[in-house]
């Protein structure tokens, strides 16, 4: 639970489900090839299978979170949802199974740059995309800088996304 006066209130719970007590059928496609993953995407119209990821979006637009929902719902990926650069800092310190962050370029609290800043300083090294609208060359610079690993343009298209996260996906957790 996090609370501040006069800005409301925001909580997080986390549900340690088995497989078993799901209604999901099994995924047959295998992962997609880290190296062409739009090929793949497109040969094959199959998605990947990330049944043991867990994704943070930090955003603090809510049809943001719908639309990567939408987007990421067939690949099984667990999604963390975070609207303010403080949640998020407060998730990644606490938690260790989170595998990748995408992260608003804009935040309601905190630049992008300095949230990934105190994020790497704190040791936290899993990888760090940041979307938004048009994002120049020169901020792109800064947020390399910062420690992000890489950047997507708004409105985000699923292939473009998997492009982005998959290659982690296939190396191990550096916390």
């Amino acid at each position: 639970l996090i609370s501040d006066k006069q800005r409301g209130s925001e909580f997080y719970f986390y549900l340690n489900l088995h497989s078993s007590m799901l209604c999901i059928p099994e995924i047959v496609a295998p992962p997609v090839a880290a190296e062409h993953p739009e090929k793949f995407l497109r040969a094959n119209n199959t998605l990947p299978n990330w049944n043991n990821k867990m994704l943070l979006l930090i955003d603090d637009n809510s049809s943001n979170h719908l639309q990567l929902k939408k987007q990421l719902e067939k690949t099984r990926i667990t999604l963390l949802l975070a609207r303010s650069g403080s949640t998020a800092r407060q998730l990644l310190m606490q938690r260790d199974d989170i595998d990748a962050v995408i992260l608003s370029q804009t935040l309601p609290d905190m630049a992008s740059p300095g949230l990934v800043s105190q994020l790497r300083k704190a040791n936290i090294r899993i990888p760090i995309i940041v979307q938004g609208v048009d994002i120049k060359s020169e901020e792109k610079q800064l947020l390399m800088h910062a420690g992000v690993n890489d950047c997507l343009n708004k409105p985000v298209q699923v292939h473009e996304l998997i492009q982005k996260i998959q290659p982690y996906f296939r190396t191990e957790k550096v916390r």
